[in-house]
């Protein structure tokens, strides 16, 4: 037994492994259940590895869709997004330095700071002798009563307590809550991160005007803009409200108008509402009353559901070690007790607590209540609120755009940056478009930002820039591809070095040229007109094209251009349209590989058409080549015109050519040809002729190997049409 044998005979003894199928067999509904279940685990995969192998059959099949247009059109979407992203998030920094340019004091402020600071805090501390633990003013809690109580008989329209309850306690903190409620003229302060569930046990906790306290920051952590609702779910809140909270400048702002309504007239509308509404110019808050649901105030909210502050110029204070843009009052004063400045309040305070919106908060370093703004890095958090009560109440909130605005804008502005950039084929002046294009849309942005309206500033600038880059390099790939199509049907007609020397003309091709030392090469099939009258249309067309074909390899391989093709002959110059010090030694060498490869086609030929069995005729080749100076250029009339070489140079080669049959040689080179070699070759002289015209003999040469004795007999003597007698 071979060894394949006992490999078969342990194959067949191995166990058998049923494959895995579609679940079958048995019958009822437990069979159905299992193939569904199979069916539902089986086909999703499936499907999954079709659209992967879909997917791979595309990629093969339409390569240069997937690379040359998918891909790039991908990466140009990805790039532009990239630019897009970094741009926005740098927007508010330039909306800033508007900010600051713009804004003006808060000389027509409705509010004025009754500040809490350390004077008046140790006060409060010492006044209810409170442990040093507790100097935290908010815990100070039987202060509120009284301090509100001193504040009214200065007549304020309305006092907003900027703090918050914490750690309520139904026994001490409800009757302190209950009194609170007494006031009608009263907005306290309320945070989500205070969510106390004793809250829930104090009845009068939910009767007073809360406001939310939290502010919003961009991810610089710089204050811009106020939420004007939020919502707490999951904590404790009043019946009805479903956790949904306004903030507190917006709750202070709705309280002044119904308290204002009220003292314009008795009886007036003291139920405000708060409400969203959006339009195509995008979504905005409203603040009406009830008799009047479209009158009111309307403040126009950001792409975010934030309102954009309109900040004031900040205070020159230089010993304070915060800023602030409204009119401040320390608490000390209303307590008659203030040992740093006034003690008590001062005629000019009254005045500004006189039918004004107060707002108390702390300038106290241990509470720590600043922020950073566009105006400031330490901006005091009740001036914040000032703020934003400030621009509810006079409708002076910044108005953004909306996204679509920005984008027409954008549009605008960079599509015709980027058309101008691929119809001007100079850069200068559209990059002086693009440059005065983006002084006018800042001086633009800036002068609507002063009038309230906010825009895209960086977006649109950048993309003026990318614009003009993108259209650059789009130029660039449509030329390229423009040229590569040229080139592709321009190759047909002229070699590469005359079609680049074309793509060098700004103005299109144009007759003119100059003149250039080159060597002319003229190449004659021998035979071939005789034997072209007994050939078939089709036999000529193949001999010729295959002839053509061979003769421009060697020229381009060689540094040459055909200058024409002349029936069964071909003209080749060398040195153009670039000059080349070897023109010469290029021309010698390039002749010498068209003698072999045109022996080469010419035995192909014998063997393949029967040349010489059926028509009688042995084809060879002849190469003449001469130097010197000549004319090389476009020639022709303003609609036609060609790239070629003429002068004296071009006709004596033509004349020499009729000689290599003279001599029986399939190679003359003339004495200035020689001349001009670089390399030494295996030449022989020939022999000196006289040419028509010509007052100078001229000495012709061979290669060594190529030449045979010329007897006196074979001495030509050339005729006015360059043929020998």
């Amino acid at each position: 037994m071979g060894p394949h044998d006992e490999r078969r005979q342990a194959i067949n003894g191995l166990e058998a492994k049923p494959l895995k199928s579609r679940p079958g067999g048995g019958s009822g509904a437990e069979t159905a259940r299992k193939r569904r279940a199979y069916d539902g685990a089986y086909r999703p995969r499936l499907r999954e590895k079709n659209a992967i192998r879909a997917l791979i059959r595309l990629f093969r099949q339409y390569p240069v869709f997937f690379y040359h247009r998918l891909f790039p059109f991908l990466g140009a979407v990805a790039l532009l997004f990239g630019v897009y992203q970094i741009a926005q998030r740098n927007e508010p920094a330039i909306r800033d330095d508007f900010m600051r340019r713009s804004a003006v004091e808060a000389s027509h402020s409705k509010a004025t700071l009754l500040l809490i600071d350390e004077e008046s805090e140790a006060l409060l501390a010492e006044r209810f002798k409170r442990e040093a633990r507790f100097r935290r003013y908010e815990n100070h809690r039987e202060t509120y009563v009284e301090l509100f109580e001193r504040l009214q008989r200065y007549q304020p329209t309305l006092i907003v307590f900027d703090s918050v309850f914490s750690r309520l306690s139904p026994a001490r903190d409800g009757p302190i809550i209950e009194q609170m409620a007494q006031f009608d003229n009263l907005v306290v302060g309320h945070a989500l991160h205070y969510a106390d569930n004793n809250a829930a046990r104090i009845p009068a906790y939910f009767r007073l005007d809360l406001g939310l306290v939290n502010m919003v920051t961009d991810p610089d952590s710089v204050v811009r803009a106020i939420r004007p609702i939020f919502t707490q779910p999951f904590a404790v809140s009043a019946p009805g409200t479903d956790g949904v909270y306004l903030a507190i400048s917006v709750e202070a702002a709705s309280r002044l108008l119904a308290l204002e309504s009220q003292r314009r007239m008795e009886g007036g509308d003291s139920n405000w509402f708060v409400d969203i509404q959006s339009d195509a110019q995008g979504s905005a808050l409203r603040i009406f009353p009830e008799h009047a649901p479209k009158g009111g105030r309307v403040a126009p909210l950001d792409r975010n559901g934030n309102i954009l502050v309109r900040w004031f110029k900040t205070l020159r204070d230089p010993q304070a070690l915060y800023s602030r843009s409204h009119y401040a009052i320390p608490v000390c004063r209303v307590y008659d007790a203030c040992e740093s400045g006034p003690r008590s309040l001062t005629a000019q305070d009254k005045a500004m607590l006189r039918d004004r919106v107060v707002i108390i908060g702390s300038s106290s370093l241990t509470h720590s209540d600043f922020l950073r703004t566009p105006m400031s890095a330490r901006h005091l958090g009740a001036d914040i609120l000032a703020t934003g009560i400030d621009n509810l109440y006079d409708q002076t909130v910044m108005r953004p755009l909306a996204p679509w605005q920005n984008a027409a804008l954008l549009i605008l502005f960079a599509t015709p940056i980027f058309y101008l950039r691929l119809k001007l084929q100079r850069l200068g002046p559209t990059f002086l478009y693009t440059a005065a294009l983006m002084i006018f849309f800042y001086w633009l942005a800036q002068t609507l930002f002063g009038w309230g309206i906010v825009m895209d500033v960086l977006t649109p600038e950048v993309f003026m820039i990318v614009a003009l880059a993108g259209g650059s390099v789009f130029r660039e790939v449509m030329k390229n591809q423009e040229v590569r199509v040229l080139q592709r049907n321009l190759s047909k007609l002229v070699s590469r070095e005359v079609f680049l020397e074309i793509q060098k003309m700004d103005k299109g091709i144009q007759a003119g040229g100059n003149r250039m030392d080159v060597s002319a090469a003229f190449v004659d099939l021998r035979n071939f007109t005789r034997l072209s009258e007994r050939l078939s249309p089709t036999d000529l067309k193949d001999i010729l094209n295959e002839f053509y074909t061979e003769t421009e390899r060697v020229t381009m391989r060689h540094r040459g251009i055909i200058d024409k093709f002349l029936g069964d002959g071909v003209l080749i110059i060398f040195g153009a349209p670039w000059p080349t010090p070897e023109h010469a030694d290029e021309a010698l060498e390039a002749a010498q590989d068209l003698i072999a490869v045109t022996r080469q086609l010419i035995e192909k030929w014998n063997a393949e058409k029967l040349l010489i069995q059926k028509y009688d005729v042995l084809l060879d080749i002849g190469v003449a080549l001469n130097s010197g100076n000549a004319f090389v250029g476009f020639l022709g009339t303003p609609e036609r015109v060609a790239y070629t070489a003429v002068g004296d140079t071009i006709n004596l080669c033509a004349r020499l050519q009729d000689q290599t049959k003279v001599y029986h040689t399939p190679i003359i080179l003339s004495e200035y040809t020689v001349a001009a070699l670089k390399k030494p070759y295996p030449l022989q002289a020939l022999d000196v002729i006289t040419v028509r015209g010509r007052e100078t003999p001229l000495q012709i040469f061979t290669l060594g190997d190529a030449a045979r004795a010329a007897t006196p007999e074979d001495a030509p003597r050339l005729d006015t049409d360059g043929g020998s007698q």
